[in-house]
C-alpha cells in the first residue's frame, strides 16, 4: 500500500525500502536488547506487549503466536508435504509466501 502512495506520488521507492528495512532492524535490535518488548506473543508473558504487525519485516518461527488467519493454507501447504518431496510457494513482494513458510508452516 505504501509503496504505491509513494509511486503515485512519484517518490523514491528505494528510498522507502531503504527506511523500512532500517526500521525493521532497529525493532528487531530493541526487542533482542535487555529488558526490551518482549516477543512472547499476544499475550505478553515475558515483558511488555509488543504491537502484532512486523512492517515489511517477514514473520519469523518465533513470531507464530502473532502469525494467525492462514491455518487454511498452512494446512493444505502441511498436507501436500506430506505427499510430495517438493512444493513450491511463490507471489508478489509482501504478500506474506515468507511469513507462511517461517511463522506458519516451519513451526509446524
Amino acid at each position: 500500500m505504501t509503496l504505491a502512495y509513494v509511486r503515485a506520488c512519484a517518490g523514491d521507492v528505494p528510498e522507502w525500502e531503504r527506511r523500512w528495512h532500517e526500521a525493521a532492524a532497529q525493532i528487531a535490535a530493541a526487542d533482542a536488547a535487555p529488558g526490551g518488548p518482549s516477543a512472547a506473543g499476544p499475550d505478553g508473558a515475558r515483558g511488555e506487549r509488543r504491537p502484532p504487525y512486523a512492517g515489511p519485516a517477514a514473520y519469523q518461527p518465533d513470531d507464530r503466536d502473532w502469525f494467525f488467519g492462514r491455518e487454511r493454507l498452512v494446512d493444505e501447504l502441511a498436507a501436500r508435504l506430506g505427499r510430495q518431496r517438493l512444493v513450491v510457494l511463490f507471489g508478489p513482494s509482501g504478500s506474506g509466501a515468507s511469513s507462511v513458510l517461517r511463522a506458519g508452516l516451519l513451526p509446524r
